[in-house]
């Protein structure tokens, strides 16, 4: 009797951590939220900060800073521009501006 039991829990519980690897699987192969381009544009990023800066100013429009401004905020969009690091959160945030 307490060997059914056991089995019954045990099978559920494979059958539960079955499910959550399968929809685990599909979440990461359809990517609702986008993310795949910010982890391969970060994984394949030239860290030369000053020449990344250089290109990244010569990118810089007026409809992409009129949509920092509107992604992030005009306050933080201006400390930004004082020199204040991006954060996760900014990059999450204006993902959309930057690739336009």
């Amino acid at each position: 009797m307490i060997l059914k039991i056991l089995n019954y829990i045990f099978v559920t519980l494979g059958i539960i951590f079955f499910i959550l690897i399968i929809s685990a699987a599909i979440f990461v192969a359809v990517d609702p939220f986008e993310l795949k381009p910010l982890f391969l544009k970060l994984s394949t990023a030239n860290f030369d900060i000053g020449k990344a800066a250089e290109e990244f100013e010569k990118e810089l429009t007026p409809d992409k800073i009129n949509c920092f401004i509107e992604a992030l905020g005009e306050k933080r969009a201006q400390q930004i521009a004082e020199g204040a690091t991006l954060g996760a959160g900014d990059i999450l945030n204006a993902k959309h501006c930057l690739v336009k």
